[in-house]
């Protein structure tokens, strides 16, 4: 096949693909969406709370992450977020946070890291989303672990919610050959944490009331000691999710999101409702923001989209408690 052909062909292959969303939450909701608008009821193959959850093209699969009611880690996987298999985990803590790795080029490998609080090394790790062994190396030696993702050169972060004299952020290689202590980063309540391959940085987002909500890293290879502090825009409270596309940066809190084209300046921007919803998470895929919510009485998850990040509307609400939210191309 000559390579104009082979070319042709491969891009039509990506056009073809179809979008997909998937919602995880509480006793065992699984939601999936071709366009966000529109979400259908899908069971889950175990009894678990669902925490976090990834997606890796690589692998073509779906990965959701959580704990039983007893506090006992579970795993779920799909290839098109509709229908799921128990995966196989070490006897471990409930887990609370999921990513799949990318090579240094930015493509994504088959390795994925998944995370726990208590004992241990306190992560365990898959080349294939279904059979999942302990890590090799500890992730730090303190707990409150919050979030973890994929960075530059095969890398991962994870940050901390904690401001004890602790290292927050800790890096690690996709073979999890080794975790170091980021000794440089900054004290917070860190939530969650992203880095963008087209803007090159990375950005972890924390709770209002302590020093530090926003800090920012470029890294070097193989290592992210040094974080500078962000001014978080006026009127802005703690900020529980961070996601990037469209070359930007799009936080998420309570009543606000907030956008940022180089992880330096950041705006905030009004979320739909916020008298009756607290918007918690966010992603981006096929073009769009998008973001999920709860009421007061944590029944019922509700669905905002956005090209921008900043011009926000409810477009759906379904019964249950929602969490992560993942995008995928199946």
């Amino acid at each position: 096949m000559d390579p104009i052909t082979q070319a042709l062909m491969m891009a039509a292959a990506s056009k073809s693909k179809q979008p997909r969303w998937v919602i995880g939450g509480v006793s065992g909701l699984l939601m999936s969406s071709d366009d966000a608008e529109t979400w259908a009821s899908q069971s889950s193959p175990t009894s678990a709370d669902w925490q976090a959850g990834t997606f890796s093209p690589a692998l073509g699969k779906f990965v959701m992450v959580g704990a039983t009611s007893g506090g006992n880690a579970r795993a779920i996987y799909s290839e098109d977020g509709e229908n799921w298999s128990t995966a196989s985990v070490p006897s471990r803590p409930g887990l609370v946070a999921v990513a799949a790795g990318r090579s240094g080029t930015f493509t994504f490998v088959d390795s994925l890291v998944a995370i726990y609080n208590g004992s241990s090394t306190r992560n365990i790790v898959s080349t294939d989303g279904e059979t999942w062994a302990n890590g090799s190396y500890a992730l730090g030696g303190p707990n409150n672990w919050s979030a973890v993702c994929a960075a530059k050169n095969s890398g991962y972060l994870a940050v901390r919610a904690a401001t004890d004299s602790n290292a927050n952020v800790y890096g690690g290689q996709a073979t999890n050959d080794a975790w170091a202590a980021q000794t440089a980063s900054l004290k917070g309540l860190w939530y969650d944490i992203c880095y963008s391959p087209d803007i090159g940085l990375a950005v972890a987002v924390g709770e209002a009331g302590v020093t530090n909500r926003i800090m920012t890293s470029a890294g070097t290879t193989g290592s992210y000691e040094s974080w500078t502090a962000r001014t978080p825009p006026s009127g802005s409270d703690g900020w529980m999710s961070i996601c990037c596309g469209k070359g930007r940066f799009v936080g998420m809190s309570y009543a606000k999101s907030m956008v940022s084209m180089d992880g330096v300046t950041w705006s905030a921007y009004s979320m739909p409702n916020t008298a009756s919803r607290y918007w918690q998470k966010v992603t981006y895929g096929d073009g769009k923001f998008v973001a999920t919510g709860l009421n007061s009485s944590i029944t019922t998850t509700y669905v905002a989209v956005s090209d921008d990040g900043q011009t926000w509307d409810e477009v759906a609400s379904f019964s249950g408690a929602g969490a992560p939210i993942v995008y995928g191309e199946i």
